[in-house]
């Protein structure tokens, strides 16, 4: 993706044009690539059969991995920061027109206001780890999903409800799948000389896309099975997925394939932060005085 206004101002920076709620995409994203780099850790360490010291395998256990660092309150202080930078940017994407982005595209927007309520949610969670406050045990958060599910498992539309949840959830791996399998990620990004290039992106996304692809068709085939047999039981957090695959025959193996690609997506995320990503919001919205022509959607 590149700006049109920074090609009509004939910019070559990689974000010297962007607007301000460009930058809080920025920011996001390097948010966003630090938390899957814990997460990728704590799995590796499943994998490998190491103490994982009480954290669950999810975003929510790397971010009390980061809380117990040193340094750890300025560190989820920052991250917090950006988690909320991201969600806002989302939104933002949604809300206000974009460049390089078919504005009807309801799926799309959709996808966007999910993403934002999720990493909103994830750095209230982070500022309340920095303030001293608990971030629920993960044995906690399973049991509520479970009587979540038991609720629902109670009338036919309710199984219906869940059954939905489950396919979407397939759904959003199978896209995930496909960004990464067909590159198109790439159509939105634009890295200019420099570090990183574009062939580095291109393969950290790619892995990565498959990466977050196969831990959502998990979660939504366990979903899937719980509905099918009746049992709100078989619904698994993250973290209990993940162990679920580690007690399975060359569970290690396939669990260290996941660690390695959800690391490839937060480096991916990173190197992301400095190329333009997402579309870009129109500065004519935000106050800006100059706009140039949009693009046609990739």
């Amino acid at each position: 993706m590149v700006d049109a206004t920074r090609v009509a101002n004939g910019s070559t920076g990689a974000t010297s044009s962007l607007t301000w709620a460009d930058r809080l995409g920025t920011v996001g994203w390097a948010a966003k690539g630090v938390v899957y780099l814990l997460l990728a850790v704590i799995v590796g360490q499943l994998a490998l059969g190491g103490d994982t010291e009480g954290e669950e395998a999810s975003k929510q256990g790397a971010l009390q991995r980061l809380a117990e660092q040193p340094f750890g309150e300025a560190m989820l202080t920052v991250v917090a920061i950006g988690l909320a930078a991201y969600a806002a940017y989302r939104l933002l994407t949604v809300f206000l027109p974009t460049t390089g982005d078919d504005d009807k595209d309801k799926a799309k927007h959709l996808v966007r206001i999910g993403s934002a309520i999720v990493y909103g949610a994830l750095a209230l969670q982070a500022w309340s780890l920095r303030s001293g406050g608990g971030g629920g045990s993960g044995s906690g958060s399973a049991e509520t999903e479970r009587t979540w599910s038991a609720s629902l498992m109670e009338s036919t539309g309710g199984r219906v409800v869940l059954g939905l949840v489950g396919l979407i959830l397939v759904g959003l791996a199978v896209d995930q799948a496909r960004r990464g399998i067909n590159r198109s990620f790439m159509d939105r990004i634009s890295c200019r000389g420099g570090w990183p290039s574009s062939e580095t992106v291109e393969r950290a996304g790619l892995v990565g896309h498959l990466a977050r692809g196969a831990v959502l068709a998990l979660l939504g085939a366990f979903v899937l099975i719980a509905v099918w047999q009746h049992d709100p039981q078989e619904v698994r957090s993250l973290d209990e997925a993940l162990r679920s695959v580690a007690q399975a025959p060359a569970g290690a193996a396939v669990l260290l394939l996941m660690a390695l690609g959800l690391a490839a997506y937060g480096l991916y995320s990173i190197m992301a932060a400095r190329c333009p990503t997402e579309p870009s919001i129109r500065k004519r919205r935000l106050g800006a005085t100059h706009h140039a022509p949009e693009q046609q959607p990739s």
